[in-house]
């Protein structure tokens, strides 16, 4: 059995906005959370840090050299969702 928090649309909405975030995060081997209800909370040698919002948290990123300046991955989190959803099984 399987139990989903019951989120509103817009917090559904802002967490996914961190999927490119945080995926680029894991690549780096940054330790990271989302904190309730969309924040982002990154654990960096400097100390901890939390976004409340991708467009922070990509512009911290860029900051720390971590993210290209001209990196757009913007489209790239809806895009990744659903491609995720197309491959979930039970899904027509």
């Amino acid at each position: 059995m399987y139990f989903d928090k019951d989120c509103p649309a817009e917090t559904q909405r802002k967490r996914k906005a961190y999927i490119p975030i945080r995926k680029l995060l894991k690549e780096k081997g940054l330790h990271r959370h989302t904190l309730p209800p969309a924040k982002l909370h990154v654990f960096f040698n400097s100390g901890p840090t939390t976004c409340n919002s991708a467009a922070e948290a990509r512009e911290d990123l860029r900051k720390k050299g971590l993210m290209a300046k001209n990196s757009s991955d913007e489209g790239h989190a809806a895009s990744a969702v659903w491609e995720r959803q197309k491959k979930s099984p039970g899904r027509p």
